[in-house]
């Protein structure tokens, strides 16, 4: 247990001193040693709870994430195993993480369409940018039923996105 309750500020300039350090060391070729792993991982799991608590508020619970998840990525990735023959294994499995990334980003905006946060819709966009750089020419993503205008919205501009690649 800390002596004194470090503030946030303080909290990330000793995280970043960590990590700046750590990665100098790495560049070195001396890698994390086991205490200093140890605190890492400490340092972790006494956030777990906060963390999972908060990300359940903002986004809904895990499960209901998760089953939209799986049901956008299944919906879609039907499409790509008829393209499996076209493309190269490493654009099939780099759209397959992205396509995923989408679904999950997607679920997250569901819980708050009204009003989504801003860093999921960047994310969206990120991965979407991801998806158009893969030589799977052609694809186009699909909405689920029963799904947000947000979420129509968000999938037309993507297609239209990727429309415009080929």
């Amino acid at each position: 247990m800390r002596s004194k309750e470090l503030t946030y500020d303080e909290d990330l300039q000793g995280w970043i001193a960590f990590f700046s350090f750590a990665n100098k060391q790495k560049q070195k070729g001396i890698h994390m040693n086991k205490t200093e792993f140890e605190m890492l991982i400490k340092n972790a799991k006494d956030k777990i709870t906060e963390v999972l608590q908060e990300r359940n508020k903002e986004y809904g619970s895990f499960f209901d994430i998760a089953d939209f998840t799986d049901r956008f990525f299944i919906a879609n990735m039907k499409y790509t195993t008829d393209m499996l023959a076209s493309v190269d294994i490493k654009d099939f499995k780099a759209t397959k993480v992205a396509v995923f990334m989408l679904g999950l980003k997607l679920a997250r905006i569901e819980k708050d369409y009204n009003n989504p946060h801003l860093d999921s819709i960047v994310d969206f966009l990120g991965y979407l940018h991801l998806l158009k750089q893969s030589s799977m020419k052609g694809f186009k993503l699909c909405s689920l039923c029963g799904t947000s205008k947000l979420h129509r919205q968000l999938i037309d501009f993507a297609n239209k996105e990727l429309e415009n690649e080929c």
